[in-house]
């Protein structure tokens, strides 16, 4: 009689815990609903838009979506992270359906879409909670800290919290619309107004066109302060992402370090800054990466400790996928992604996990994802222009020649951007830990591998065509095979992080620098892994 006593008294606290997060929920709801409807601040009305269009489905989704244990186990700040990424894939996913529907898109149309939406999955979520559930344990992941580490922590997380937001937030209204931001809101109100062609005349994704449309269409009118809102909280948020990611792999002060040098970056407050698809890409990768990492902690001390429970794999590979194609939604580069990604179910499917089970839990996530993509992207390629946009990314950006060399423009645009001392220090610490990987996977042969990239590095910034036989540029070999080896020499530590790193900031230095024909700003993807390089060293 016991255990049926305790799994009645939990089921009862399950079923007030869930009346208390749905009384939450629909509270919030309700605020969102008159912020909307009143007259305040447009930047408020924004916020509240994205309450309701995105960050309120998504946590109910994510509950849905991971068993209490899962949701426990993950944190309360790591899960706000996945709200934040997963709510900006819904707000764009409804208002992308609406965009099909025949004629404008009419206020109360998007209010009718997203309130039936959180009523859905307000019902499954009451319903699913009254279930019987199958009781299991996932430890947590993040390791314990004495009361004065946790003290530093606190202050290293207010101080980035600071940092970033101050750089980010304040004035976000300080000129009208200019160059591309101006023609993602012509877009979005060509959208409203039932020209669902214009999508995909757009050279990219509907993010950035979807994402400001949500406020303008349930406001009535929008200024550039509250169009920004989104794209800057997304990158703030993704701060966060990547100080918990340096955490897992090298620890609470590198996670901090390459953070704040990411909040301090030139191009990184820029983008937080316009009306462009640059901060959810930011955003959606790291989450992405951090999602996969967890999963490959969780089944390395399922291997080492038989009374951990099963991985999760199947929730977290789902969350994974709707992440990567929210950020294919908003640029085809974050496809880049994939790199780590791969090396990281690499090393997942490593720990004993099953081939078998790995599979399985493949199916939903593919299904997931693959859906997200096709209905945007299926109707994209079939319309009349794809040729041209195909033509301009194919030989315009992409290029058609073997290899080029953007260096000039790369150090050029980058000292623009940012402190020419903050970049100084960035390429030093990267140089660094390049050289420091060569002398412990190689020995004495890695002084002369040290000395060798040193020299390359140094005559790049004096000659950026240094390596040039008769006509022939070679550049591209030398950091091909300077950052090809610290990317397959062995981890120096637990964490199995470094190879993972390297290859995010190596393979994608190597791609945007070299063989792309016009990479101009979008070198920032592989700002992420370098900054994780500089936090590491």
């Amino acid at each position: 009689g016991q255990p049926a006593r305790v799994s009645g008294a939990m089921s009862a606290m399950r079923r007030n815990r869930t009346g208390v997060q749905l009384a939450v929920v629909g509270g919030g709801a309700l605020l969102a609903h008159l912020a909307l409807l009143l007259t305040l601040p447009l930047w408020l009305q924004s916020g509240a838009a994205l309450l309701l269009t995105g960050w309120l489905p998504a946590g109910l989704g994510l509950a849905l979506l991971l068993p209490p244990t899962e949701r426990t186990a993950i944190g309360v700040g790591e899960r706000l992270l996945y709200i934040i990424g997963t709510g900006y894939g819904i707000s764009v996913t409804v208002l992308l359906g609406l965009s099909y529907l025949p004629g404008p898109i009419a206020r109360w149309m998007a209010f009718a879409a997203f309130d039936l939406l959180l009523l859905g999955l307000g019902v499954l979520y009451w319903w699913r909670t009254h279930q019987p559930q199958r009781s299991s344990s996932v430890d947590p992941i993040t390791p314990p800290m004495t009361a004065n580490q946790n003290r530093w922590l606190l202050v290293g997380l207010v101080t980035l919290a600071v940092v970033g937001a101050a750089l980010r937030f304040p004035g976000l209204g300080y000129a009208e619309f200019q160059g591309d931001e101006a023609r993602a809101m012509l877009r979005a109100a060509e959208v409203i107004s039932g020209f669902e062609g214009s999508l995909f005349e757009h050279r990219k994704g509907p993010t950035e066109i979807l994402l400001p449309a949500a406020p303008y269409v349930l406001i009535g009118h929008i200024n550039e302060a509250a169009a920004r809102l989104p794209f800057a909280i997304a990158n703030f948020a993704a701060l966060f992402g990547i100080f918990l990611l340096g955490w897992r792999w090298f620890g609470a002060l590198a996670g901090w370090v390459a953070a704040l040098l990411l909040a301090l970056d030139g191009y990184l407050m820029a983008f937080a800054r316009i009306v462009q698809y640059q901060s959810i890409v930011f955003l959606t990768v790291v989450l992405v990466l951090l999602l996969l990492q967890r999963l490959v902690l969780l089944a390395r001390r399922m291997s080492a400790d038989a009374t951990v429970s099963a991985v999760p794999l199947a929730s977290h590979l789902s969350l994974a996928s709707f992440l990567l194609a929210t950020g294919l939604l908003s640029h085809y580069e974050a496809i880049l992604v994939l790199l780590p990604a791969l090396l990281l179910l690499w090393q997942l499917w490593r720990s004993d996990v099953g081939l078998g089970r790995l599979v399985l839990a493949f199916v939903p996530a593919v299904v997931i994802g693959g859906f997200l993509l096709a209905i945007f992207y299926v109707p994209f390629v079939r319309y009349p222009t794809f040729g041209n946009t195909f033509e301009y990314l194919a030989y315009k950006r992409i290029g058609e020649e073997f290899a080029y060399n953007n260096l000039a423009d790369y150090f050029m645009r980058s000292t623009l951007y940012s402190s020419t001392y903050a970049f100084g220090l960035m390429t030093l610490l990267a140089v660094l830990g390049l050289a420091i990987r060569y002398w412990r996977g190689l020995g004495r042969a890695g002084l002369f591998a040290s000395g060798i990239l040193i020299g390359g590095v140094l005559l790049s910034f004096a000659s950026p065509r240094w390596l040039t036989v008769g006509n022939v540029d070679y550049t591209w070999a030398f950091y091909l095979l300077a950052l090809g080896l610290g990317i397959v020499l062995p981890d120096s530590n637990a964490g199995g992080g470094e190879r993972i790193t390297w290859l995010w900031f190596g393979a994608v230095m190597v791609l945007s620098i070299f063989f792309t024909a016009t990479p101009n700003t979008h070198v920032y993807n592989f700002y992420f892994g370098w900054a994780l390089v500089c936090g590491l060293v």
